[in-house]
């Protein structure tokens, strides 16, 4: 059994934790799917140890890896003893794992998950924030995906999945979920905790390139119900109402984004995050949110696009009660 058959276990409200703890401890390719799974979902703080400890126990997780996020500003570890507690209670044997380390990686989950930074606010329609990622985790990103974009769709007139080049002519990838790449994990954490809503209501993260001479021109992110088919998505899995952008990269030249009410153009910036809402305070289309990505002038520009509903995703939802 993978990850997907759990979560939709967990959908269906029968998934048992020894469940969940039988497969990891037999399934190396479970352990790595939940240990990365717990950075994207609400995971709480026994899920998070138990999944650790497991992945630990296949040699799944760097230490390296994770270090090199925070440079010299290592986190603390977390206390151990609640550690300890969980991997008692849950009958885990630590023959095989480093605690030291596995006390240290809860650490660095520990500050990717709460992370917070320092926001800019700008003219009321956007925020800002530098997430601080080092630059070569969006190189990896950037080259995971690049063998799997496609030209870019849209909810359109003609439904989902439209083509419009009057609007964008991009190349994008929607990620699936659930996936093995912490890198992509760690970034959706950081853009859904400065956008501010809880990292349940995000759909899959969507990677986008733009050429030279690629755009996306003024519109919004709020689905409009063109027809019927729009309108049962919107229903099942509810509106965007905010979107959080993240940066990958600031080597090219052109590529802003642009908000027309009152006219507001922000500069790429490598890792840094937009937020803006897409609705007003009654739920309907927000005016101030129509906005555009400027044309690229030269180099490529790279970012990641999260959008959150006004309903939770069954795909992000933890394994474990929460």
């Amino acid at each position: 059994m993978r990850l997907l058959e759990c979560l939709e276990e967990k959908n269906a409200g029968y998934l048992q934790k020894k469940t969940v703890l039988a497969i990891a401890n037999r399934d190396q390719q479970f352990s790595l799917e939940w240990f990365v799974h717990t950075v994207r979902s609400p995971a709480l703080f026994e899920e998070q140890v138990l999944a650790c400890a497991f992945a630990l126990k296949w040699q799944l997780i760097s230490l390296e890896q994770l270090a090199s996020l925070f440079g010299d500003n290592a986190p603390e570890s977390v206390d151990q003893k609640s550690v300890d507690h969980v991997l008692i209670d849950n009958s885990v044997s630590t023959e095989s794992i480093d605690l030291n380390i596995l006390y240290r990686t809860l650490g660095y989950v520990s500050a990717i998950v709460n992370w917070q930074g320092e926001k800019s606010c700008h003219d009321n329609i956007a925020a800002t924030a530098i997430s601080k990622l080092p630059e070569n985790l969006f190189n990896n990103v950037r080259q995971q995906v690049t063998p799997q974009l496609k030209d870019v769709t849209l909810f359109g007139a003609q439904g989902a999945g439209s083509k419009d080049a009057s609007i964008r002519n991009n190349s994008n990838f929607y990620t699936p979920l659930p996936n093995v790449s912490l890198e992509l994990a760690i970034m959706e954490r950081l853009t859904a905790n400065m956008v501010g809503t809880d990292i349940r209501y995000a759909e899959p993260p969507v990677i986008l390139r733009y050429l030279p001479g690629q755009y996306y021109h003024w519109h919004y992110d709020h689905i409009y119900p063109h027809n019927d088919n729009i309108q049962q998505q919107i229903t099942q899995f509810g509106q965007r109402v905010t979107t959080g952008i993240l940066n990958l990269n600031d080597d090219f030249a052109g590529g802003q984004t642009e908000f027309k009410v009152p006219q507001l153009s922000l500069s790429p910036i490598t890792g840094q995050i937009i937020a803006f809402s897409n609705v007003d305070d009654n739920g309907e289309r927000s005016v101030q949110s129509i906005h555009r990505g400027a044309p690229v002038e030269s180099g490529e520009k790279w970012v990641m696009t999260l959008w959150f509903r006004d309903k939770p995703f069954w795909l992000r939802n933890c394994l474990l009660d929460g």
